[in-house]
């Protein structure tokens, strides 16, 4: 079974250049991700920046939505059923404990 960043790797690799970019703008628009390390990044940048970003469960979300929303709806598809069931206790609860420390971190 692939691992969620080998998931994305290969979903985004599917990607023709004009999606890429397309893909990469739409990622921009939520600012969680500075401009300027998505400008010229590749498919490994920016799942990296996703994965450091918003962790697993939050960066398959993101690429579902921007899939769906740049009409690559069977690229969606195909990672939202082979992304299923990749859930578990551990991995929520260090997703969890990213979101407390980023939060934290924001108000001091």
């Amino acid at each position: 079974m692939a691992s969620v960043s080998e998931l994305l790797y290969n979903t985004l690799d599917d990607l023709v250049e004009d999606d890429l970019k397309r893909f990469r703008r739409l990622l921009k628009d939520d600012k969680k991700i500075r401009a300027g390390k998505l400008e010229n990044a590749g498919v490994t940048d920016i799942v990296d920046l996703m994965l450091e970003c918003y962790g697993d469960d939050e960066a398959v979300k993101i690429t579902l939505n921007i899939l769906r929303k740049i009409n690559q709806n069977q690229l969606a598809e195909d990672l939202q059923e082979n992304s299923e069931g990749k859930n578990n206790t551990d991995h929520q609860c260090c997703v969890t404990f990213n979101f407390v420390v980023m939060v934290i971190s924001r108000k001091f």
